[in-house]
């Protein structure tokens, strides 16, 4: 226990360091760096194993309401964002440009684009049009997900951005949008 006597004062030079000697850790640390990573499937799968273990809590923006997400869930809905992707011909390397407020959706995107390989790029709600259209012409980005606050950004400039195939909406649905809650059904 850190409690101390009311007349002492605990400090930090109180405390054992757990390296004794720099040059030493220095000299022999060294990474176990697998050959094959995929954070998806590595940590938040592998944390799903515990059905019960909380990993998201989402509150509406009226602070009045709260939806609680396990890992296993995570794992489920990511799955299942995956096999939609897959789906959609979504492969290794290809890039997903993701535009969402952190919403539960935000992390199954995330985590579903790491699980097919793609890689995800996300970025604030702030962007502008120009700022998406450079991201997503710069990265040859081949879907965006966004929702209905920014929908019309990625629109405005969808026809300047040659690689883009697919645009995924969260939310309710729009006309030239593929719908996120139909398709991950």
């Amino acid at each position: 226990s850190l409690t101390q006597p009311s007349d002492e004062r605990w400090t930090m030079r109180d405390a054992t360091p757990n390296m004794q000697d720099y040059e030493e850790t220095y000299r022999t640390a060294r990474l176990d760096v697998p050959e094959y990573f995929n954070f998806a499937l590595d940590v938040v799968d592998r944390w799903a194993d515990d059905h019960t273990k909380l990993a998201l809590v989402s509150v509406d923006t009226s602070g009045q309401t709260a939806e609680h997400h396990t890992f296993w869930d995570l794992k489920v809905l990511s799955n299942r964002f995956a096999n939609l992707l897959k789906g959609l011909g979504v492969a290794k390397g290809d890039r997903g440009f993701i535009m969402l407020p952190r919403i539960s959706q935000w992390y199954v995107a995330m985590l579903g684009l790491m699980k097919v390989g793609a890689v995800p790029m996300p970025a604030t709600t702030l962007c502008t049009p120009r700022d998406i259209e450079y991201r997503i012409t710069q990265a040859d980005a081949i879907m965006a997900i966004t929702d209905p606050e920014n929908a019309s950004k990625v629109e405005e400039v969808a026809g300047g951005c040659p690689s883009l195939k697919h645009l995924l909406m969260v939310g309710e649905p729009r006309r030239g949008w593929l719908n996120y809650d139909e398709m991950i059904a």
